[in-house]
């Protein structure tokens, strides 16, 4: 297998693809996803980044993280799981969300107010490595199109419609894009 150099605006929209794609295909509506160029001057983080987010509306992300299904979990580890299938060769890595919490804080969350509390950290892992390795195989062509539009885009953000309209869905409402 040939590694390739990705950069980390290739990395970053592969990965706010992967938790679009999952939103989308759950019936998990979302406002935008995008990603994002920055200059941090302090601290630890200091120098050139990318990063990017899916902003649902207020609300929906406390609902999932309250309802403790596969759904939320698949939204919160399918994107860990898009860079992986972008990179095999790396290991898993999580993202930081701007409120601070990586998309593991956040499945360890979900686990933790559920029937697996008491194993999350290999609930996590096997989720991971099953149902949303699984996901993203099946939704690569799908992620790969967002992934793509966000980096060529001059804005790099796209809505949910949007997000419907690129993987051929059409003229989409929230309910076709299920």
């Amino acid at each position: 297998m040939r590694r390739m150099k990705y950069t980390r605006c290739q990395k970053s929209a592969y990965h706010e693809a992967g938790h679009a794609v999952a939103a989308m295909r759950r019936e998990v509506p979302f406002e935008f996803v995008y990603i994002f160029d920055c200059e941090s001057k302090a601290g630890p983080t200091s120098g050139h980044h990318f990063g990017g987010a899916v902003q649902f509306p207020i609300g929906i992300v406390d609902a999932l993280a309250q309802s403790r299904n596969e759904t939320a979990m698949l939204i919160a580890l399918s994107a860990i799981a898009a860079n992986k299938e972008l990179q095999p060769w790396h290991s898993y890595c999580a993202h930081v969300f701007a409120h601070g919490l990586g998309d593991i804080e956040v499945a360890k969350l979900i686990a933790e107010k559920g029937p697996h509390a008491s194993d999350a950290g290999e609930y996590i892992d096997k989720f991971l490595m099953g149902p949303a390795r699984a996901f993203v195989k099946k939704e690569w062509p799908s992620i790969v199109a967002i992934a793509e539009a966000l980096i060529a885009s001059p804005n790099h953000r796209f809505s949910y419609s949007d997000c419907c309209n690129l993987i051929g869905i059409g003229d989409a409402t929230e309910a076709k894009c299920a």
